[in-house]
């Protein structure tokens, strides 16, 4: 309450006496002084105390948003009616339209107020009081402009009115920009010192950690006076939403991150709005993005270190096996610096290019008959390719690794005296079919090599078949080839 009642009493009956001199004449005879002055004070005083209204309310942003729309609406459904009748009337100029049709204006009052409150929830238009009061008080200026030139400095009214909007262009443009910057609160924002941030907060170490720089981060933002963690399952959304008619925004919970309840935007002085919805929507599209790639980069390291631990033990491990069961020294040699070999191509993963299928299945035999010789086996080979097949780098380092497995098993745990190799090619096809006349699996299980051999094929769309008895063991291999061309 910014008046008391005694002195609202006392400007009632002010305004009721101006009114019985006005109808009596005894003051300001023939004058419209005496009618339109107390208009103008009123309007003014009206909008003096709202506005103070506004600067006692400045720990209410809902106070102050209402304040703002409800004095937008005064001033244009009172301002507008004066602003063409009392001001035309004192300076001695024809009103603008009759009085009847000015005061269709006061409807704007309750047009506004019934807008903003129904539809437009207060809140959203603070940036549209700005605007509308701005034009409204140019629309002022320039009337005043133009009176002034043409009753003080005695211009004609062409020349007046053009002289006061190029004075309104000069000065008063500026001036409404510079204050509309200051008071709509509104602040750009530097996206990619967004984003950098953003991308700390997803590569934080730990849930803790990561949760207090989500904390700091949406603070630093919106400048809110309030933040907590929203209660799990309770009151978090699944969208950012404005709550409490503007006073609280709730942002949603991303990845391990909790909701987060913001208070008070830019330190109590304003409202949080479908902007500050927009740019939350962005700022969770962004972590949400960063922490996509995170997840993919962990899942990529660990499918590498997979796929180096497989390597290792199945071409490493076969050919320092193969070295190990040699008796010949110049072969031993040999076998270590291929392993050694094959040891820079799992680190580097250098398996870009190509190769045909018979000059890989050349090396295989060699490799192969190499190993079975040494530990005292014989071996059965046989290669048919219809189609002269060109495959990828990363499919023949993968059959290279599965046949260094499978005979690695053979010699290590099938007990046999015979292994048998046979690759054919179908139109896009490869099918390798590997037996011995060993014990099989009979009493046990499969092992970590016949793991590795179904994760290698699974990656090619591969299967693999197994059947063991008595007569040993037999590995089926179906792998769609990846061709490429021909060099």
């Amino acid at each position: 309450k910014l008046l008391s009642t005694n002195l609202q009493g006392a400007f009632a009956l002010l305004m009721f006496c101006w009114w019985l001199c006005d109808m009596f004449k005894v003051f300001f005879s023939g004058s419209p002084v005496g009618a339109f002055v107390p208009v103008l004070l009123g309007l003014v005083l009206m909008l003096l105390l709202a506005w103070l209204q506004y600067r006692k309310a400045k720990y209410d942003p809902v106070a102050q948003a209402a304040l703002r729309w409800f004095g937008l609406s005064i001033a244009l459904g009172a301002g507008i009616p004066i602003l063409l009748m009392a001001l035309p009337s004192l300076f001695g100029m024809n009103t603008a339209i009759p009085q009847g049709y000015a005061f269709l204006f006061f409807l704007l009052i309750y047009v506004g107020v019934v807008q903003g409150v129904a539809r437009y929830k207060l809140f959203e238009l603070e940036g549209w009081v700005f605007r509308i009061l701005f034009y409204l008080v140019a629309a002022c200026v320039l009337v005043l402009l133009d009176a002034v030139l043409i009753l003080a400095a005695s211009i004609d009214q062409a020349p007046a009115f053009g002289l006061s909007v190029l004075l309104l262009a000069l000065f008063y443009l500026p001036l409404r920009d510079m204050l509309a910057r200051r008071f709509s609160a509104s602040r750009s924002v530097d996206r990619e010192k967004m984003f950098q941030q953003i991308v700390n907060i997803s590569l934080s170490p730990r849930s803790v950690n990561a949760s207090e720089s989500w904390q700091l981060f949406l603070r630093q933002v919106f400048d809110a006076l309030h933040i907590e963690a929203c209660v799990p399952d309770v009151d978090s959304p699944q969208q950012p939403e404005i709550q409490q008619e503007g006073v609280r925004l709730v942002v949603p919970v991303i990845g391990g991150l909790p909701a987060m309840n913001l208070g008070y935007a830019s330190a109590g002085r304003r409202l949080f709005s479908i902007k500050d919805v927009a740019l939350v929507t962005e700022i969770c599209a962004m972590l949400r993005y960063a922490l996509h790639a995170k997840h993919a980069y962990e899942q990529g390291v660990i499918q590498e270190r997979s796929r180096i631990g497989r390597d290792l033990h199945d071409n490493i491990g076969a050919q320092l096996l193969t070295a190990l069961h040699s008796k010949q020294q110049e072969y031993k040699d040999y076998m270590i610096s291929e392993t050694l070999t094959d040891l820079r191509h799992i680190i580097n993963h250098a398996m870009s290019g190509g190769q045909a299928l018979e000059e890989l299945a050349i090396e295989l035999r060699r490799e192969t008959a190499e190993r079975i010789e040494a530990a005292g086996l014989q071996l059965s080979w046989s290669f048919q390719d219809q189609h002269d097949m060109q495959v990828s780098g990363s499919q023949l380092h993968a059959i290279r690794s599965i046949m260094r497995e499978a005979v690695s098993n053979t010699i290590r745990h099938a007990k046999a005296t015979r292994l048998t190799v046979d690759i054919q090619t179908a139109q896009h096809e490869i099918r390798i079919l590997i037996s011995d006349n060993g014990t099989g699996l009979i009493g046990q299980q499969a092992g970590h090599g016949l793991h590795s051999m179904r994760q290698r094929l699974g990656a090619f769309k591969g299967c693999l078949a197994i059947q063991s008895n008595n007569s040993g063991l037999s590995l089926s291999i179906h792998m769609p080839c990846q061709a490429v061309a021909a060099s």
